[in-house]
């Protein structure tokens, strides 16, 4: 497990889950990114699957973390997908962009 309560798993050859624990503060993410795109890198995982079923709001401060990442993601060579995005989050997620976002999103992890 990283610092604030954050798990990556392994589930699949070339692919990862990341499930981030209610400690996560996006607001001061660099340490944050660093390790989490450090362990996916240590698992082999080509694509990583965020787990945003517990996130309830998306804020400017959080889809800017999840872009953040998600280019960090992109530059090691990974995708970053969000998935189990609940109605509610994707409804605020809708009204803050006003491009699309850096990362993917699925409903969840394909078979």
């Amino acid at each position: 497990m990283l610092r604030a309560g954050v798990r990556i798993t392994a589930i699949a050859a070339g692919r990862a889950l990341l499930e981030p624990g209610h400690e996560v503060t996006p607001a001061e993410p660099d340490a944050l990114i660093e390790e989490i795109v450090g362990r996916a890198q240590a698992l082999g995982a080509e694509t990583l699957y965020y787990d945003l079923g517990e996130v309830e709001i998306i804020d400017a401060v959080y889809l800017a973390y999840l872009n953040r990442l998600a280019r960090a993601c992109r530059t090691a060579g990974i995708r970053l997908v969000g998935i189990h995005l609940q109605p509610s989050t994707a409804y605020a997620l809708a009204g803050l962009l006003t491009e699309p976002p850096a990362f993917e999103t699925e409903r969840t992890v394909p078979l």
